[in-house]
């Protein structure tokens, strides 16, 4: 077995002929370059996302390809409520303060009294609600089969009650570019997105694509 490190685009170039197994981004992986790979067999992405691979796909043949869904479920859900809790104690302004050497008291209520809204339940979404349940906040979470109860999740909304979730929720998570999160850009004059900022707060973690900036001004 001999593994090869790329580590810029001209020794990519110069290796990929040669190259059995490929393991690379599969959001910005430059698929141009696959043409000359004669002997792929398979392209791991190092990511949930192929979106790369997806307008190739029907002339890369039989090629295997797999992702890496899940794998960094624990650490955005950690970057997510980091941020939470940063937004929440409104830590900038803190920050602010004590450049200018000043002290200022203000009441902040416990951040279980917050609620965050989890939009799209997969592998990243489930640890981000079970962090925010470990804090003793109230989760809502959003998907489209709701038969099946989901751990460290008190309510969950089907799609069609996106607009309910927002403005239930301190805090919107956005895990997956679905149909639910296209719509949101839709739904911003229902008052979430134009609301108070010091107490609402909106991200969104899909690899592939965002949410339009319109829609958060």
């Amino acid at each position: 077995l001999r593994v090869l490190s790329a580590k810029d685009r001209a020794s990519l170039e110069a290796h990929v002929a040669d190259a059995d197994v490929i393991v690379g981004s599969g959001i910005d992986f430059p698929v141009q370059i696959l043409d000359k790979a004669r002997r792929l067999r398979w392209f791991q992405s190092t990511s949930a996302g192929i979106d790369a691979i997806l307008p190739i796909r029907d002339r890369v043949g039989d090629l295997i390809v797999t992702n890496a869904r899940g794998i960094h479920a624990d650490s955005i859900a950690d970057f997510v409520m980091t941020g939470i809790g940063v937004m929440h104690w409104d830590f900038p302004r803190f920050m602010r303060e004590q450049s200018r050497r000043e002290w200022h008291m203000r009441p902040v209520p416990p951040i279980s009294q917050r609620t965050p809204g989890v939009i799209g339940l997969g592998s990243i979404g489930v640890a981000i609600a079970r962090r925010a349940k470990s804090a003793g906040m109230t989760v809502i979470g959003s998907k489209r089969d709701l038969t099946k109860p989901i751990e460290g999740v008190d309510r969950l909304l089907p799609p069609e009650d996106l607009a309910e979730l927002l403005r239930l929720s301190d805090f919107a998570i956005v895990t997956e570019l679905s149909e639910l999160a296209a719509n949101i850009a839709g739904i911003a004059g229902e008052g979430f997105l134009h609301a108070d900022l010091s107490t609402r707060a909106f991200a969104d973690l899909d690899e592939s694509k965002g949410i339009p900036k319109s829609a958060l001004s």
